[in-house]
């Protein structure tokens, strides 16, 4: 079996990636390149490769002789990346089910056994388990221009649901991913759209539900 090797910019965008989903690159605030080299541990041209390709996708803006500035949390915004996710999911998800080899349907399965497993909420492995999920779910559709558009989308999701996960039921989360999972191991193709429209659903009534409590007076 061949293994793909990742190159020093991946890694650099996976960690930087990682970092701002997690809030540990605060939003709204300015780092300069050398801080992350020294957090990363990495090179600077790997390093400039990944900041453009966050810059590219909205996730920092580069300050030219001041640093990387962490794009801020708009509410409203994230009405408008769902409303588009709607439609990418849907055509991914169809895909999937459809297109997955054997061998990535039996990690679909072992996926949605693993979010079945989590005993208690547990926001950083389920974060885990989601991102693998979305990274599966890019390589069984076999549509590159899909995958492009929706990655950062599913980023910004990440990191809002991170930012404000109090305000929302994991174990509804739980649920609808460990379903949406099973129906495309399962080949179950109008039941993985159905199980995508219901988690975007869901996703907007928790966005709805935050977007009302924090502009309350």
């Amino acid at each position: 079996m061949r293994v793909r090797r990742i190159s020093l910019a991946d890694q650099a965008y996976e960690a930087l990636e990682h970092r701002i989903v997690t809030l540990r690159l605060v939003p709204g605030t300015v780092v300069t390149e050398q801080e992350l080299v020294e957090d990363i541990g990495i090179g600077r041209t790997p390093l400039r490769e990944a900041v453009l390709r966050l810059a590219q996708e909205h996730l920092v803006t580069v300050l030219p002789r001041k640093g990387i500035y962490i794009s801020e949390i708009n509410l409203t915004e994230q009405l408008a990346v769902l409303e588009v996710r709607r439609e990418l999911d849907r055509l991914m998800v169809r895909r999937a089910a459809r297109l997955a080899r054997p061998q990535e349907r039996a990690q679909f399965a072992r996926l949605a056994q693993a979010m079945r497993q989590l005993q208690e909420p547990d926001l950083d492995a389920f974060m885990q388990l989601d991102r693998r999920f979305d990274h599966l779910v890019e390589a069984a559709c076999h549509n590159r221009f899909a995958v492009r558009a929706v990655a950062p989308l599913h980023t910004l999701s990440r990191r809002f649901w991170y930012a404000y996960h109090h305000e929302g039921d994991l174990e509804e989360a739980i649920q609808l991913h460990t379903q949406l999972m099973e129906c495309i191991a399962e080949e179950a193709v109008e039941a993985a759209e159905a199980a995508s429209e219901e988690l975007i659903r869901a996703m907007e009534r928790f966005t709805h539900r935050v977007i009302q409590r924090t502009v309350a007076p």
